[in-house]
């Protein structure tokens, strides 16, 4: 497609169809809504068969014996470090780049968060970064496949064996993605994955539980339930082996994500071809927005989302954020990822002062490095139509061409924009959701 005129931050008119990328999550086909409407008649609306019938075909597909379903992933994450035995003081090892509910769920608990450091590539923990931060304290290990491209768990899992640590994978991102030969889900000792309203398999929300040990996964069935024993009989199973609340799902969820895992693989070939087309283009025509490498050993991804890795010297030097912003006026559905925890919240351990913050990016320069060049593109376009991802791609290259003038444009005083990873937000002129002008007499001082 020949570039005929600038691109819309510079004044030009759209080249993508925003109506051409896919909606998300998929909608429901007849058979799932006749399901619904079935079980809305009948009553049958709390946890059951449905239920029990989903996590047997979700332990299947992840290639493991036990699938437990719940309320969503941040509760599968805090059910599971209970049923591991977290208490106060236990050390959790994470990564240093992730959701912020890996952290505040270790913190809630009482624990201590110990981040460590992310591959320069992949920004998923790497087992160097495990090591180093593992002390007598260490409770638990937690991964993250970030985007769905899976963590070296080989390694990871020497190092658990050799320590006796358990390995608890945030697996949200991760849906159907594959490393060495098995899914992820059968690698940790335990998964946890998410069904909210934009992954890979979703009933608006949702969690899983995926596990091999058959011990772990019958505490975990009783702690989801008040702690009861639902294989007792009356009156035994109104008496609780454990301390905990109610973490259950719906049937209702369980019908929606049954019938989605269904086309889960379809699903991800399709944009498996999709991410293709799109690497190669950006690989051949706009050097310094590449494809991030996925770990050694990744036989597929989930394409969750794309990751690219951006290096503003290619692109006459302009900032990664004002590059996210010209995309997102092309219509491209493009985002600065996750900015290191420790930007997240005031009340991590360590503080996010300006001393604070010299500590982590000294101990962390991975996770720094990382994350500022780090920029998404959402399964909206990877699930699209093929002229959704030609037009993409020469909205892409359209930027690419004017990057100089972009940058010399928005050098201009009356506009502002925040580059560090502690302000993903940009404020160039236009506003952030909507991209309509904005008043200049409004700007932020």
């Amino acid at each position: 497609m020949q570039i005929t005129e600038p691109p819309v931050i510079l004044g030009g008119n759209p080249i993508l169809d925003k109506t051409l990328l896919a909606a998300w999550p998929s909608l429901a086909d007849e058979a799932a809504l006749g399901d619904i409407e079935h079980a809305l008649r009948t009553g049958s609306w709390a946890m059951g068969k449905r239920t029990a019938a989903f996590e047997e075909h979700f332990a299947a597909y992840c290639g493991v014996p036990h699938a437990l379903l719940v309320a969503n992933c941040s509760q599968a994450i805090v059910l599971t470090l209970l049923a591991l035995g977290v208490v106060p003081g236990d050390e959790i090892i994470m990564p240093s780049v992730g959701f912020i509910s890996n952290l505040t769920s270790v913190m809630l608990l009482g624990a201590v968060p110990v981040l460590a450091d992310v591959d320069a590539e992949t920004c998923n923990i790497s087992p160097d970064g495990i090591q180093d931060r593992l002390t007598p304290k260490t409770k638990v290990i937690m991964t993250l496949p970030y985007s769905g491209i899976p963590c070296d768990m080989e390694p990871i899992m020497a190092i658990s064996a050799q320590h006796g640590i358990p390995v608890i994978e945030d697996a949200a991102h991760a849906h159907g993605s594959e490393y060495r030969g098995r899914r992820i889900g059968a690698w940790a000792t335990v998964s946890c994955f998410s069904f909210d309203q934009n992954k890979v398999v979703s009933a608006g929300q949702g969690g899983a539980i995926v596990t091999g040990d058959a011990t772990l996964a019958a505490k975990i069935k009783r702690m989801r339930a008040f702690g009861q024993n639902g294989a007792l009989s009356i009156p035994e199973w109104m008496h609780y082996s454990e301390v905990s609340v109610n973490y259950k799902p719906t049937d209702l969820q369980a019908i929606l994500l049954d019938h989605q895992l269904t086309a889960l693989d379809s699903q991800i070939a399709y944009r498996q071809g999709q991410y293709e087309r799109l690497a190669a283009a950006l690989l051949k025509e706009t050097p310094g927005l590449t494809p991030v490498i996925p770990t050694p050993g990744t036989q597929r991804l989930s394409h969750y989302m794309m990751r690219l890795n951006y290096e503003c010297g290619s692109w006459g030097g302009l900032d990664r954020n004002l590059l996210i912003k010209a995309l997102l006026r092309e219509g491209l559905p493009v985002g600065s990822g996750w900015a290191p925890l420790y930007y997240r919240i005031e009340a991590f351990p360590g503080g996010t002062g300006a001393t604070g913050l010299q500590t982590w990016w000294n101990r962390l320069p991975h996770a720094e490095e990382s994350s500022r060049k780090t920029v998404t593109i959402s399964i909206n376009l990877l699930q699209g139509s093929t002229t959704a991802m030609e037009q993409a791609i020469a909205g892409i290259r359209r930027v690419y061409r004017y990057a100089p003038d972009i940058r010399e444009y928005f050098r201009q005083p009356e506009y502002k924009v925040e580059c560090r990873s502690k302000e993903p937000l940009i404020r160039a002129g236009y506003t952030w959701l909507e991209g309509s002008p904005v008043n200049p007499a409004e700007k932020e001082e």
